[in-house]
């Protein structure tokens, strides 16, 4: 995801883990290519945050969620978005006592 002037610009990454193959063939990624600019967001994360349940419904995060919760800290320092991202994670879970399902990897990069 790139985050650029109050905008979530998303690639879509293959649906195949890494390490694939299907009938014995060799799976390949596509390559994406970007124009960046200056302050711009580059966020590379796992499905970890999306797929966390928890909530008052014991239900996943959800990518929409994450998006805007992204759209709304994305100009904060690196460490504030890393606090809020665990504190809202972390709220979630403990709503309905749900325990960490997956690993968790968000990395932003600031142009």
């Amino acid at each position: 995801w790139i985050v650029r002037n109050n905008e979530l610009i998303e690639t879509k990454g293959d649906k195949f883990p890494i390490g694939s193959f299907v009938d014995d063939r060799e799976q390949y990624f596509q390559n994406h290519t970007w124009s960046l600019q200056k302050e711009d967001i580059i966020y590379i994360l796992t499905d970890g945050y999306t797929d966390q349940f928890g909530g008052p419904k014991h239900k996943k995060f959800g990518a929409k969620k994450l998006k805007n919760l992204l759209l709304e800290i994305y100009k904060e320092p690196a460490d504030v978005q890393k606090q809020t991202l665990n504190n809202i994670i972390e709220s979630w879970r403990a709503q309905s006592g749900e325990q960490q399902t997956d690993d968790i990897l968000i990395m932003g990069i600031r142009i």
